[in-house]
């Protein structure tokens, strides 16, 4: 009859990591009675009475192994790690998250001297880095200013989740719509505002026929954050007004959705 003979015996650990809390982790050791490698596992299953380790709650079983040690008797050994907190499933936790500080280039056409929704506007509009024209006077309908890059300072965020829950048909993904859209999220409670969703992926875990459990899905949410807002410059040809205002180029600064064509 299969069963176990000694619990969390030489060779078993907690570890609880000071600096980073997602380093914690446990290693717990069992002898077992049993007549194959498929039954000693399964009998160390049974006997637990929790995914979480006995000392350490956050910690979840998640590998098990079993070494012979001899006739009939097996070392199963069972790795715990830190849950994954989910931003998706209504059982979630807090939301971890990845920031990188980055640079988005843009193409601009003004000089630097005056900014407007985070652009270059020098001149409101009519100071240009690069002028067309006879002399530079942007006078010209058939010569534009030519554009430069400016480099514009964005947050790159990503939120790792794990679910239960099929990630395509939650409203929080809505994948076939949101890519490119403008919203906000919470994070570590700060709520960040003009972030815009670049998208997501993940894959799909499927337990094997000898264990039960769901499928369970492991990704992220991919979202960028430029704290003037999302805009882009582009040029505009401003007929004379007949107040002294020549006919000739402007820069204006329009939304920038992200969608082309």
């Amino acid at each position: 009859m299969a069963q176990v003979l000694a619990s969390d015996i030489s060779g078993s650990q907690l570890t609880i990591a000071f600096q980073n809390y997602e380093q914690d982790s446990a290693l717990r050791k069992f002898l077992v009675e049993a007549d194959d490698r498929g039954e000693a596992i399964t009998t160390v299953t049974s006997a637990l009475t929790s995914a979480s380790h006995p000392d350490e709650a956050a910690l979840l079983a998640d590998k098990i192994t079993a070494q012979s040690v001899g006739s009939n008797r097996w070392l199963v050994s069972v790795q715990y790690v830190r849950k994954r907190f989910s931003p998706i499933s209504t059982a979630g936790g807090a939301t971890k998250y990845n920031i990188r500080v980055a640079y988005e280039s843009m193409e601009v056409y003004c000089t630097p001297t005056e900014y407007v929704n985070g652009l270059p506007y020098g001149g409101q509009g009519r100071d240009f880095v690069k002028p067309g024209g006879p002399a530079g006077t942007n006078t010209d309908r058939n010569d534009k200013p030519s554009p430069w890059l400016a480099n514009l300072p964005v947050l790159n965020i990503q939120v790792p989740f794990s679910t239960t829950i099929n990630p395509i048909s939650t409203s929080e993904l809505n994948l076939g719509n949101t890519v490119g859209n403008i919203g906000s999220i919470t994070l570590g409670g700060v709520t960040l505002n003009g972030v815009r969703f670049e998208g997501a992926e993940f894959k799909a875990i499927q337990p094997t026929d000898t264990y039960s459990g769901s499928t369970r899905w492991y990704g992220a949410l991919n979202y960028t954050y430029r704290r003037s807002g999302f805009y882009k410059q582009i040029l505009e040809w401003q007929e004379a007004d007949g107040t002294g205002n020549e006919a000739r180029w402007i820069a204006i600064n329009v939304p920038d959705t992200g969608i082309t064509g």
